[in-house]
């Protein structure tokens, strides 16, 4: 090998290492001559310089985030792993910060309220004429906002068994949480993320004849605040919850399914966090595993080990997280590291989830659905959700179809009672969720619950 000449500059093994890729890099250099040496010398001395500098403003950077944690700018948060659209806005927004109306009239929501012109009075659902088409047009009436994996499909299959109900053709839409656009309903395309795909979900003429209701079932709704994939003019900080407010007014209600957040973010783990560790993997691996490698694999991330070892790093994350910021906005910004372990478990902090929801609308508009109790008898529940969305009573027939339905996501929580969790994984999350959810008692006890 070539030894390098005039390596004050630049180390020897980086050259050497550069033939082994086949770039010989040490030898081009070798036959630059004096005055290209001098300059290649002085380049690499400038570059070292610039290196220096950018480290001692990331030291200056972190000193600045560990004096001033609790009001970060998007750009630090960003890289600190947050997602871009996060603004100080939004963070002091999970602290009790409201908008005034001329705010909101600035954001995403005045646009989307501008569209919607003057709610139907007479109609069960809000819902309006389009300025543009002439066509009727509606939203949400109901709208079981979580929580993920606590029965919130087994309650949106029975209660769509009542007449009245007219469900979205797709019982997840996520819209306001994950796919709110620039676009206002009148100006949007026809496609899913779009306003107009999203009012697609309903056949408003059917609505109008039958005065029905409209229901959705996002069930991101509850805990994903403020995820509003928007230009950087209209990050207004709006959490969901206002916009809501200030969209719909107090005429929308919210139905909420609860369960024991351990057992939930199992159900999580099991449905949602093996196929995307077994996706990493492949991707990882950069080659499709086969049928029998793949078995193995996830049964392996299925094993109660593996589940503690998800679970020990999740609470660690979020512990080190609540040395730069508080509790609550630990909670907010967790949800975003979507592909981690941690948003399953900071989706279980139900108690702060509902205290922000009761700063824009009153306790009289939520329902709590309580999924252990649900599961040993679902119709009184449904009974009870349908009068709280201010519908008659089932028909005989209706209330049949209900009674007889198999629940939903059987094999879920087939994997579920067959899955044995360790005593100290079980320890972790009960010590963690008896420390975020201390105010769950005095939270639901301002609820109609079931």
């Amino acid at each position: 090998m070539v030894k390098c000449k005039s390596l004050l500059y630049y180390p020897t093994w980086l050259f050497e290492k550069s033939e082994i890729c086949g770039l010989h890099a040490c030898g081009k250099y070798h036959h630059m001559g004096a005055n290209s040496e001098r300059t290649f010398s002085r380049r690499i001395e400038l570059s070292w310089q610039r290196a220096g500098w950018i480290i001692c403003a990331c030291i200056v950077l972190l000193m600045v985030i560990s004096c001033h944690n609790s009001c970060l700018p998007k750009s630090v948060l960003h890289g600190l792993g947050y997602p871009r659209g996060k603004n100080t806005c939004t963070l002091r927004a999970i602290c009790d910060l409201k908008h005034t109306d001329e705010e909101l009239n600035k954001s995403i929501w005045g646009d989307l309220k501008r569209s919607t012109r003057t709610f139907n009075s007479s109609s069960r659902s809000p819902c309006w004429i389009d300025s543009i088409s002439g066509r009727y047009r509606c939203l949400p009436g109901l709208m079981l906002i979580g929580n993920p994996k606590c029965g919130t499909t087994d309650v949106f299959e029975r209660a769509i068994q009542h007449p009245l109900l007219a469900r979205s053709r797709h019982k997840e839409p996520h819209w306001f949480t994950r796919h709110i656009s620039l676009q206002s309903f009148d100006g949007a395309r026809g496609n899913g993320t779009h306003g107009r795909g999203y009012l697609q979900n309903w056949d408003a003429d059917d609505v109008r004849r039958g005065d029905l209701l409209t229901f959705e079932a996002s069930p991101s709704t509850l805990w994903d605040l403020g995820r509003i994939r928007v230009s950087q003019q209209h990050s207004s900080g709006v959490l969901v919850p206002e916009g809501l407010r200030y969209l719909l007014g107090s005429r929308v209600k919210f139905v909420v399914c609860l369960c024991d957040p351990s057992r939930r973010m199992l159900s999580d783990y099991l449905a949602i966090g093996v196929r995307a560790y077994v996706d990493d993997i492949k991707r990882a691996a950069g080659a499709r595993l086969d049928g029998n490698k793949t078995e193995q694999l996830t049964q392996g991330l299925q094993s109660p080990a593996y589940f503690h070892r998800h679970v020990t790093s999740a609470i660690s994350h979020f512990e080190r997280c609540e040395q730069r910021l508080t509790l609550l906005e630990c909670l907010y910004v967790e949800p975003y590291q979507l592909h981690t372990p941690r948003p399953w478990l900071a989706v279980g902090a139900a108690a702060h989830f509902l205290q922000v929801w009761l700063r824009y609308f009153p306790p009289e508009n939520f329902l709590i659905i309580h999924s252990e109790s649900y599961y040993e008898n679902p119709v009184p529940a449904i009974e009870k959700m349908l009068t709280f969305a201010g519908l008659p009573p089932m028909t005989a027939t209706s209330r049949r179809a209900v009674a007889q339905m198999a629940p939903a996501n059987v094999n879920q929580m087939k994997k579920r009672s067959n899955f044995t969790m360790l005593p100290a994984t079980e320890a972790l999350l009960m010590r963690f969720y008896s420390r975020v959810n201390t105010k769950m008692d005095t939270v639901l006890s301002s609820f109609a619950a079931v």
